[in-house]
């Protein structure tokens, strides 16, 4: 029965700390490889911030930029100090890898010739023939982690050709909810931050288009 009540007590606390400073939370980030940018949007009157990147390191600056030294899953907390020196942390989860890797393909035949002896003369010959490697895909290895999400997830695809590309998330009944990308990208992996600002929870479906393909990627926001 105490346990309860310091639960309810402490309860009570966060969330008269976030009425009396009309405190609204909100976070973002955005990752590259292992490097993630955080933003803190919190709205409301509050004297400091401080976040815990999940790996032993923290940051007081408002919107910082963290490496992590090894891929994974991470949960960071935003801890907001509030006028009346209240402390409230939120938490979310952010998954980080390495892109720096990158695979080389060498493809390379040897054909030897038999060698012909005459009496006087002895001929070797050698030749090496490098065969034409047609793509026939244009983009691969397209992934959503986490999927399902409740706020943000990480896109991974593979470019096989530099290339103009598209992305955007339709609902089920085929309206645009969101314009994600149109630019033009570079030949290799590319990550891409998908938030679910106002969405409403359900299914969608992720468009990625380049100039000779369509691929569409299932999303489940909870």
């Amino acid at each position: 029965m105490k346990t309860f009540l310091l639960i309810l007590l402490t309860t009570l606390i966060s969330w008269t700390a976030l009425a009396t400073n009309n405190l609204t939370p909100k976070f973002a980030y955005k990752t590259k490889g292992l490097t993630a940018t955080f933003t803190n949007k919190t709205e409301g009157e509050y004297k400091t911030v401080e976040w815990n990147f999940g790996d032993g390191s923290t940051s007081t600056e408002t919107n910082p930029t963290h490496t992590y030294k090894e891929k994974g899953m991470y949960t960071f907390t935003l801890t907001i100090t509030t006028n009346d020196n209240e402390k409230v942390d939120f938490e979310g989860k952010i998954y980080v890898f390495n892109t720096s890797k990158k695979k080389k393909v060498k493809a390379e035949t040897d054909t030897k010739v038999k060698e012909t002896t005459t009496k006087n003369t002895v001929a070797a010959a050698k030749t090496i023939a490098t065969p034409t490697v047609t793509v026939t895909e244009n983009i691969s290895d397209i992934k959503a982690f986490p999927n399902p999400f409740e706020t943000t997830t990480n896109i991974d695809f593979f470019l096989h050709q530099s290339q103009k590309v598209s992305v955007q998330l339709f609902d089920l009944s085929g309206q645009l909810v969101q314009d994600i990308q149109n630019e033009a990208l570079q030949t290799g992996t590319h990550q891409l931050n998908i938030e679910r600002d106002q969405l409403p929870a359900g299914t969608y479906l992720l468009k990625i288009q380049t100039t000779h393909q369509v691929k569409t990627l299932k999303l489940v926001i909870q």
